[in-house]
């Protein structure tokens, strides 16, 4: 993705009308963009800080005590999260409906600040019916996710242009940014590209800075609505593609896996700060004594100071302003002995709180997973499917869990759920290696699509993982038994195929003539 910025790959799949699965991830997070005619119609995220109930909670849609009544409903009753929002009285559906949307683009725009990543896209769109579909815009997407995000160095080539470089509209942009509902500095630069301004003259207009006016080009121009021309002497360009085509997204090698910098460090201890206590946060034993409480606070707070994620994008110098701030309360509340104590009692109840509820997830995550099994015993996999997500919902990350959904996907559908069950056999691969379920469902997979050689391997590899698992090892057995029999048929019926040799036909004529001079 540094090479191929998001709000280009967004276009290209919008221009082309594609349907099919976008995959981002770097080292520590994977969104699944599900795209219908090129549109954004769905994303999951493995962060649980993205769900919905979250962002409703962070833009102040919801309260605390509403998300939790809400999710301990969704428990007991297997009901969508929308509808109970409805039901209780908390969202109508229009502010439902525009409270997803919202929160989709918001999982797609905090992509844009990546500055490392891989990309693929798995064209088709058989998961369709599985999904909500919002078909948001993506042009208000990336007009948005450039403007809050990107800095110059990720701006080319517009951020590169010189002051005297002259813009133009292309045709089509006078309607499409009225359907944009153009926001009042892009309406200023609109109004300045359309006199034929420079880029110099668009600096100079006294009330945007350049990186706020190099963002809204860059952004029309990645949505191919404006041009530029360079050579004073030139008129604009004819009408037409700002940029060749791109190749397949599908077709693009993917990346490799990025190395760890001071922005994937940021991002790395803001994911697991966040969330934590006052002593985890420091890195303490609740017993900690004032000095040891004074000297972790000191040394921690040193990394997230303002000064010293300066050269970092905006959004990760929020995230390290929040973790500053967070850190600032955590050594004011801890440094006072009466507010400690407070704060020690208020943790204890709330940890009574959640074992509560996370006890009853976990039963119920189980109990969910036992009746997709029967499920798959009874040749029922589309509702395995569905029941085995409902469990992943209560218990993510569950790596068998993840496997065996891969599985049922793909008995629900061989042709066309094919490569979505191998992404979550992949993924369950990658959360537990050791897990022999996994391999034994890729084994399975491969022997029924005719690829007996892989098939093997993987079947040897479930055995590795569980040498003492007598139903693998039957499994692998009679899958050999197949093989060897399917081998031996080739070659009778390639023996069967081959001419007579010489000999043979020699011999024939001998008997013949035997037989002949009898008579």
């Amino acid at each position: 993705m540094s090479k191929r910025p998001l709000a280009e790959i967004l276009q290209f799949c919008h221009v082309e009308e594609v349907s099919g699965v976008l995959v981002l991830r770097n080292e520590l997070v994977e969104k699944l963009v599900y795209l219908l005619d090129g549109l954004p119609a769905y994303v999951e995220s493995d962060l649980r800080t993205e769900t919905l109930g979250a962002y409703l909670v962070r833009s102040g849609k919801l309260s605390e005590a509403e998300h939790r009544m809400v999710f301990e409903q969704m428990r007991r009753t297997g009901k969508r999260q929308g509808e109970l929002l409805v039901a209780n009285g908390l969202l109508n559906p229009h502010e439902l409906y525009e409270a997803m949307l919202a929160h989709i683009k918001e999982k797609i725009i905090a992509c844009f600040g990546w500055e490392e990543g891989e990309y693929e896209l798995e064209e088709g769109s058989e998961w369709s019916s599985d999904v909500l579909n919002l078909k948001l815009d993506p042009s208000r997407v990336i007009l948005d996710g450039v403007a809050r995000i990107l800095e110059l160095d990720r701006l080319e080539p517009v951020a590169s242009l010189p002051d005297e470089a002259r813009c133009f509209l292309r045709p089509d942009a006078p309607s499409a940014l009225e359907r944009l509902a153009i926001t009042t500095s892009e309406a200023r630069v609109y109004d300045l590209v359309s006199r034929g301004k420079t880029v110099g003259e668009l600096v100079k207009s006294g009330r945007d800075d350049r990186l706020e006016v190099v963002r809204s080009l860059y952004g029309m121009y990645v949505l191919e609505l404006v041009g530029f021309v360079t050579d004073k002497r030139s008129d604009p360009p004819e009408p037409g593609r700002l940029t060749p085509t791109p190749r397949r997204i599908a077709d693009l090698e993917p990346e490799e896996p990025p190395v760890a910098s001071k922005a994937q460090e940021l991002i790395a201890d803001y994911l697991n700060l966040k969330e934590k206590d006052y002593f985890e946060l420091l890195d303490l034993e609740r017993t900690a004594t004032t000095d040891a409480i004074n000297k972790a606070f000191h040394e921690r707070l040193r990394k997230f100071r303002p000064e010293a994620v300066s050269d970092l994008p905006p959004t990760l110098r929020d995230q390290a302003s929040e973790l500053y701030q967070k850190l600032l309360t955590a050594h004011h509340v801890l440094s006072d002995p009466s507010k400690r104590l407070a704060y020690l009692e208020s943790l204890q109840k709330s940890e009574s709180t959640v074992s509560e509820t996370g006890a009853a997830d976990v039963l119920e995550s189980d109990s969910l997973f036992e009746k997709a099994l029967l499920d798959i015993d009874q040749e029922r996999p589309a509702d395995a499917a569905k029941k085995l997500r409902q469990a992943l919902a209560l218990k993510g990350g569950e790596p068998l869990y993840e496997a065996w959904l891969g599985w049922a996907l793909y008995l629900s559908d061989p042709a066309k759920r094919r490569r979505t069950a191998e992404r979550h056999l992949e993924l369950a691969r990658r959360a537990h290696p050791e897990l022999p379920e996994t391999y034994l469902f890729m084994a399975r997979i491969c022997e029924r699509e005719g690829n007996a050689s892989r098939a093997g391997d993987l079947y040897q590899m479930a055995i590795a993982k569980a040498p003492n698992d007598l139903k693998i090892s039957r499994e692998a057995h009679l899958f050999e038994v197949r093989r060897t029999k399917g081998r031996a048929r080739r070659q009778d019926d390639q023996t069967r195929e081959q001419p007579k040799s010489a000999l043979d036909q020699d011999v024939g004529q001998l008997i013949s003539r035997l037989f002949s001079k009898k008579r």
